[in-house]
């Protein structure tokens, strides 16, 4: 890594690797050991060490080691074992002056239904407890991270108060547009069609909206005609190009399925009628081509096409298990597409044949929206513009210690040309970077991301062709003859 021009390493650190879930505050000697053997390797290397907490204890992405979720922004021990951890982290490491310390990673109060408040209120309970363990003579830059989500119109950053050498930076991640860098991402509950976006192109933007239906289906034990109509002036009407049905569940007891499915849009007074496929067909003895997702279900069984009994192809909801929704749509290949040109959707049709078994009544069908855009540097510029002011009002550093494109998106689609723009855009403004990854964090080849390699476990040499795919970028931006002054940074 020194000798492709990084200066730096972030190295993820899941609480757990420094203490068992089961037993928080019992530390592992030899995770100690193991982190005292980086930072070593790193001071030989004259490599600066970033200790990213990336999964704190009741935090976001467990990966399958717990159940991912957020309940650290409502229990104050599960705080009081991060604000533990970090002094025992400091205490073990303080006297190296080429390590820094990030104190969480993507913290997430408002997906678990709270205010950003709790996060910079712990934030600076943390930022308090590594300076008073630090003591007199030292003073690591800490890195400060924004939430993951903002409410609205809240800016993504505050002041935090630090000793009188303020020696704190705050960082973002830089992923956009989403529907680039992370197409066919796996891992991800959000839906990101499987689409070989170009960058620079127009891009499918969803904007998903829960349409309030005014009847609930709850449950039929055999199949029965249902359709909802949505009245123009509940539905969004700006930039809209494109839209598709979801059809729903909710904490269904049984498999609740959907079949000859088809839309009515009414547009300036003229029904236009849009079937999604052939309807023409039995109740239930439809084929449903590929070209479906699924979201809301972290159980091992998918979204269904087909029916097991009786072998007819269609769509089938397993059973939910605990209250939630789960829904399947068409990808974006098959949403349906507006007029060119309208003043007003007036209205919106949706149609199905249903049945299965609900233990509440539930409202089974939804919309997604669709409009698109040309992204490009102007875009990209517009996005950061957020960090840039708040650093300009504050006179503090600002760091982007996530970036990348997963490596599902290839050269032609652009992916280089989203590197080079948005790390000479980093440059230009003079933001530290770290590109995400180095290497995939998978061993299993179906698994795509971002590493620069994905070799599945290969010394670099033994690479080949895929080592070298993002390489000649990287290497332009991280050579330190070409950007003086510039910390450049590369995630491990």
């Amino acid at each position: 890594m020194r000798e492709l021009g990084a200066n730096l390493i972030r190295l993820q650190l899941p609480h757990y690797f420094f203490e068992p879930i089961s037993n928080p505050g019992s530390y592992r000697e030899a995770a100690f050991t193991q982190l005292n053997t980086w930072i070593g390797w790193a001071e030989q290397e004259q490599l600066y060490l970033l200790i990213d907490m990336h999964v704190p204890y009741g935090g976001r992405q467990y990966n399958g080691v717990e159940p991912e979720g957020d309940t650290i922004w409502s229990s104050e021990s599960e705080k009081g074992y991060v604000i533990s951890l970090w002094r025992e982290i400091v205490s073990r490491t303080k006297t190296h002056y080429h390590v820094l310390y990030e104190i969480m990673n993507e913290p997430d109060p408002v997906g678990a239904e709270t205010t950003t408040d709790e996060w910079w209120n712990l934030a600076q309970e943390i930022v308090n407890t590594i300076r008073t363990e630090e003591g007199e003579g030292y003073d690591h830059i800490l890195v400060i991270p924004c939430p993951l989500e903002l409410e609205g119109g809240e800016q993504p950053f505050r002041i935090l108060e630090d000793n009188e050498n303020h020696n704190l930076a705050y960082d973002f991640h830089f992923y956009k547009p989403i529907e680039f860098t992370h197409q066919k991402a796996t891992w991800t509950t959000k839906w990101y069609p499987e689409a070989n976006y170009p960058y620079e192109d127009l891009k499918w933007v969803c904007d998903t909206q829960d349409t309030d239906w005014s009847s609930k289906f709850q449950s039929s034990d055999t199949w029965s005609s249902w359709s909802e109509t949505l009245l123009g002036s509940d539905l969004i009407q700006e930039g809209v190009s494109h839209f598709s049905p979801r059809y729903k569940s909710y904490d269904n007891e049984g498999p609740i399925s959907f079949d000859n499915c088809h839309v009515q849009i009414q547009v300036d007074g003229q029904n236009i009628v849009k079937d999604i496929f052939n309807n023409e067909f039995e109740d239930g003895s439809g084929s449903f081509p590929d070209g479906w997702d699924q979201w809301g279900n972290n159980e091992d069984e998918k979204a269904a096409f087909w029916d097991e009994e009786s072998g007819n192809h269609f769509v089938t909801i397993p059973p939910t298990g605990e209250l939630k929704t789960r829904f399947v749509r068409p990808t974006h290949a098959h949403a349906l597409e507006l007029p060119d040109s309208y003043e007003t959707i007036d209205g919106i049709t949706v149609q199905a044949d249903v049945r299965g078994s609900n233990s509440s009544p539930s409202k089974v069908f939804g919309i997604s929206w669709y409009t698109t855009e040309i992204y490009d540097r102007t875009k990209m510029i517009e996005d950061i513009q957020d960090y840039l002011d708040f650093r300009k009002k504050n006179n503090v550093p600002i760091m982007c210690l996530e970036l990348g494109v997963i490596m599902e998106a290839t050269e032609e689609q652009g992916h280089l040309k989203w590197l080079n723009d948005s790390l000479s855009l980093l440059a230009r403004q003079n933001i530290h970077w770290a590109y995400h990854s180095w290497r995939s964090y998978s061993d299993d080849p179906d698994k795509n991301s971002f590493g620069i390699y994905q070799c599945w476990g290969l010394p670099a040499r033994e690479c080949g062709k895929q080592f070298t795919f993002v390489l000649p970028v990287l290497r332009q931006f991280m050579n330190p003859s070409t950007l003086p002054g510039i910390l450049n940074l590369l995630l491990f």
